[in-house]
């Protein structure tokens, strides 16, 4: 398994979070200098059966995490992306878009909120990435806030 922090950027600011003293600083940014291609060399050091965990920040704030899933896909690797679940319409589009034989690569681990923490339309967009990643999602399902 390898944890790959792909960006220090995030579009929220949750109260648990273990990095917020970088994800709101727009002077330090992982996320233009991590590309695909370390992606690539870091495939080379681990076993075939290693999954690939993004986190960060929000790991779809980094624009190349479409390439980055798109290159583990290729290699038949798994993958799990720690999200907020508010995505960038771009990355919305390739998930929803997806071919159903790598659909079930990617695991999706969603860190929500308590809904007034929330700006608005946010708590929207989630339900949106939640409904792509799981078709049968619906807002009637109860979802339990700490």
């Amino acid at each position: 398994m390898a944890n790959i922090i792909f960006t220090n950027k995030c579009n929220i600011n949750c109260p648990f979070c273990f990095a917020s003293e970088n994800n709101i600083n727009d002077d330090i940014s992982v996320s233009n200098s991590f590309d695909i291609e370390q992606v690539w060399k870091i495939t080379n050091y681990l076993n075939i059966n290693s999954d690939f965990r993004f986190c960060g920040g929000e790991p779809t704030q980094n624009p190349a995490m479409i390439s980055a899933i798109s290159l583990l896909l290729s290699c038949k690797r798994r993958i799990m992306i720690m999200t907020n679940g508010i995505w960038p319409d771009e990355f919305i589009s390739y998930i929803a878009n997806l071919s159903p034989k790598f659909e079930t690569k990617i695991s999706y681990l969603f860190n929500i909120l308590h809904p007034k923490l929330y700006k608005k339309g946010e708590m929207e967009r989630i339900h949106h990435a939640l409904k792509i990643v799981n078709p049968s999602y619906t807002t009637d399902f109860r979802i339990y806030y700490l």
